[in-house]
């Protein structure tokens, strides 16, 4: 129903859905629908009314990453803030996806200081750091962002 553009019909008929499972997969596929689509704004609608956290967190997590490759990197910071359990991987997944974002639109200093937030024990921090350098080179990165992205890397030893 989300395809055809009843949004609120969709919604509606989610939110009441009285098995809670359903219900959270109903609105989570609704909330990606519509990040695909580019209503970020329905999404996270979606998003938020899903009851179970770890389930929350991870469609906002994909949401985040979905809103910073549209540019819109500040709202995909607030929505990645938005994730309640911040030390499962879901938030990290999202930062690591903003970060990469960031770098592709040639915003390194911010894309390296996404990547930092990212806990040094997760592989998610180095994948970002190596996607971001990834990045940087073939956009022909400066000496002094070699040297940003080569010490972020050796400190993860």
């Amino acid at each position: 129903m989300a395809k055809s553009g009843k949004v609120e019909i969709a919604l509606d008929i989610a939110k009441s859905i009285e098995d809670i499972e359903i219900r959270d997969h109903s609105l989570s596929e609704i909330a990606d629908e519509m990040t695909k689509s580019g209503k970020a704004e329905v999404a996270l609608e979606a998003a938020n009314s899903i009851k179970d956290n770890e389930s929350q967190d991870i469609v906002l997590s994909r949401i985040a990453v979905e809103i910073a490759k549209s540019g819109k990197t500040e709202l995909a910071l607030d929505t990645a803030k938005s994730i309640k359990e911040k030390e499962i991987l879901a938030y990290a997944d999202a930062l690591s996806g903003i970060a990469v974002e960031m770098a592709k639109a040639g915003n390194a200093e911010m894309a390296l200081q996404t990547a930092d937030s990212i806990d040094k024990n997760l592989p998610m921090r180095t994948d970002a750091l190596i996607k971001i350098a990834l990045n940087l080179a073939r956009q022909q990165m400066t000496k002094d962002q070699e040297k940003q992205v080569a010490t972020r890397l050796m400190s993860m030893k």
